[in-house]
């Protein structure tokens, strides 16, 4: 019991970390591209731009950009909050119980939003990022991937199976207290 208690408070002080630290690399990652964890590392690889051009943004688009990224970010950082919150119950000992079921379900509900409002975030952030290039130069790559599918399955099946988990815990508890 102990070694899962101390892997659960592990867990648990990892996504408390995760949630402080995701919004504030959000910023650096667009704010100041220049940074090893800027979007002057990462972006090109997605959009045909060079290093110069995501360098030489306007402060007006690198706004907008991570403005546009909190989008999908704040599901990410609802879910580290929540997953930090289910790992504390399992820290302190409770593992099956309307609580936990509930925050697994909440869990499920915000990858499955997150996962859905993919595509649209997509739309939105190439419009931002490509709005003062030149008309030849414009382009909507928007795909939905095998990748995607499955996360989407997945949180479907994760919804599915804490609200039948929490149907059967309340059954459970009805025939325990008719005996």
């Amino acid at each position: 019991m102990e070694f899962t208690k101390l892997w659960c408070r592990c867990l648990r002080i990892f996504f408390q970390i995760m949630t402080f630290f995701f919004p504030v690399f959000l910023v650096v990652f667009w704010i100041i591209p220049e940074t090893i964890f800027g979007v002057i590392n990462y972006l090109p690889v997605i959009l045909p731009i060079d290093s110069y051009t995501v360098g030489h943004w306007q402060i007006s688009t690198k706004l907008l950009g991570a403005f546009i990224s909190f989008i999908p970010g704040g599901f990410t950082v609802f879910i580290f909050l929540k997953l930090s919150k289910l790992f504390r119950l399992y820290e302190e000992g409770i593992f099956l119980s309307p609580r936990t079921l509930r925050l697994v379900r909440k869990i499920g509900v915000a990858v499955l939003c997150k996962e859905l409002l993919f595509p649209f975030y997509i739309v939105v952030l190439y419009y931002v990022v490509t709005k003062d290039y030149p008309s030849e130069r414009h382009f909507l790559p928007v795909s939905f991937s095998n990748a995607n599918f499955t996360v989407i399955v997945m949180a479907c099946l994760i919804i599915i199976i804490s609200n039948i988990s929490l149907k059967a815990l309340k059954v459970l508890e009805a025939r325990l207290k008719g005996l």
